[in-house]
């Protein structure tokens, strides 16, 4: 609230707005949200009324989470799974994070996808990248989506949208748009290994090195390729490489491919886009704990889909919660973090 109260008090250079845990590092997507909660909030006193307006943001992504759940008819038991977090009704309804309305959004956004509501859906992501960039995950799954399911030329005019919502949001702020970009989309900001959940079984000079950053940067790309190859194309059932070789025709502009999803595209478009973010997650810099939330409510759909028993998928998600609920984080624990989505991941692709 404090960066809040420095930007009503019509400060716009990005570089002199802070708060008690440092320098902006959002969109202006985060400002405008948390404007509006400083009002509803008497200037974030009022913690009780805050805590109210983010039980309302859990009860609403839960409600769309159900909603895709229910689209593509997700195992009954999977629902138990999204309700008994600790984990997520701490970051909802205790901590307050800007990740909660990020993560609203982008699931309204998958949900408006699988509904066949495209225009809705990339509004949606977009809005949830204005207020915090961790919403870039979703995007090649977004990419391998709507290039398959639309053609390019919708997909550029859906990318064109996305870019559209981001200008406007910086608007306000173009008198200094160099220390906007800089801190709004900061990909070489350095994380601390003390609040780290998922490495601190790694040095920290292992930890803070620009070979592991560029190490994981490595891993990710090649993940996603080993993905989009087997498993993300098989909305067209083309292969990557002619995927790949269509982008070099010039036809592929005017064709348009518009069409209703049947179910099981529903379900790919699901599945693609949780795994994507999932992707992410597992090569990510850092994890702090409110970025649970980010991919927590994908979990038991992608564990139902790697066709294991029951008892084990809910075996996996309870060593899920218990190592995102120690803390502070110790070496067993970001074991646990990293070796759950990468038993999550690798039992998708080989038995999905």
């Amino acid at each position: 609230m404090t960066q809040v109260s420095i930007y009503l008090s019509g400060e716009r250079n990005y570089l002199n707005i802070k708060g008690d845990t440092g320098p902006i590092v959002y969109p202006s997507g985060f400002l405008y949200l948390y404007t509006f909660l400083y009002k509803l909030t008497d200037g974030g006193r009022d913690i009780a009324r805050a805590q109210y307006i983010f039980m309302l943001v859990y009860l609403s992504t839960l409600f769309f989470i159900f909603k895709i759940y229910q689209t593509i008819r997700a195992p009954l038991y999977t629902y138990f799974m999204l309700i008994f977090s600790k984990r997520l009704h701490s970051i909802y309804l205790l901590r307050l994070f800007n990740d909660c309305w990020a993560m609203l959004f982008s699931y309204i956004g998958v949900y408006s996808y699988v509904q066949n509501s495209w225009i809705l859906g990339t509004l949606f992501f977009g809005i949830a990248l204005g207020i915090k960039m961790n919403v870039l995950l979703f995007f090649p799954a977004i990419i391998m989506i709507l290039f398959q399911i639309l053609g390019l030329r919708h997909m550029l005019y859906h990318f064109f949208l996305i870019f559209g919502i981001q200008t406007l949001l910086f608007i306000p702020f173009i008198s200094y748009k160099k220390e906007y970009i800089s801190r709004a989309f900061d990909f070489s900001r350095a994380f601390l290994y003390e609040w780290t959940v998922n490495w601190k079984f790694l040095s920290e000079d292992v930890f803070s090195s620009r070979e592991f950053s560029f190490l994981l940067l490595f891993i990710h790309v090649l993940i996603l390729f080993i993905f989009s190859s087997t498993l993300w194309n098989r909305i067209s059932g083309r292969s990557l490489k002619e995927l790949a070789l269509s982008l070099l025709n010039t036809k592929t502009l005017f064709i348009n491919k518009v069409y209703k999803t049947s179910f099981q595209t529903q379900r790919l478009i699901v599945i693609i886009l949780f795994t994507s973010n999932l992707i992410g997650v597992l090569c990510a810099r850092s994890l702090h704990y409110q970025f649970y939330c980010w991919f927590a409510w994908s979990i038991p759909y992608i564990l139902s889909q790697t066709r294991i028993h029951p008892f084990f998928q809910f075996f996996i998600w309870a060593l899920q919660e218990y190592a995102w609920n120690v803390y502070p984080s110790t070496a067993y624990s970001s074991i646990i973090v990293i070796m759950v989505l990468i038993s999550v991941l690798f039992l998708l692709l080989i038995r999905c």
